[in-house]
């Protein structure tokens, strides 16, 4: 028992209809129950992340200047390919439904939507519109940034 005894993950994979590839998938979900969890209280929360695999943007890294202590130039260009905008914004979608769908089942599942004041305009008139605005609001980087 305990926080130490907690599997603080799970996750799983989805295909948009953006992914061209047959029997892959191009977004990975992600649940780090460790971001929310409170080990005394029985409400449990937890976060789902919407992961891009295989992005089209591609970023640089380049040196600064001939000086080994200068930190180099770092420019991720996240969503530079707007292919990239398109899967993200469908897999939270996606995601979305789907804890529609949990939120109506006999667990007593409670959706907190994230409140981003920006996106709030597109929220009632343009669905595509709100989830792209909802993915440049809140686009990272996870675990390990160079190569997927």
């Amino acid at each position: 028992t305990g926080p130490l005894a907690d599997c603080s993950f799970a996750g799983g994979f989805i295909t948009t209809k953006y992914c061209g590839i047959k029997y892959n998938s191009d977004i990975q979900l992600i649940t780090p129950s460790w971001v929310f969890r409170h080990h005394t209280n029985v409400n449990f929360k937890y976060l789902v992340f919407t992961v891009l695999q295989r992005p089209k943007s591609r970023g640089f890294i380049r040196l600064k200047s001939i000086n080994a202590n200068d930190h180099p130039i770092i420019d991720p260009k996240y969503l530079s390919d707007k292919r990239d905008l398109k899967v993200l914004a469908e897999g939270c979608k996606i995601v979305y439904n789907l804890t529609k769908v949990m939120e109506n089942n006999e667990y007593e599942f409670k959706r907190e939507n994230l409140f981003v004041p920006q996106c709030e305009v597109y929220s009632k008139t343009c669905e595509e519109k709100f989830w792209h605005c909802i993915v440049k609001h809140l686009i990272t980087t996870m675990y390990h940034p160079c190569g997927t």
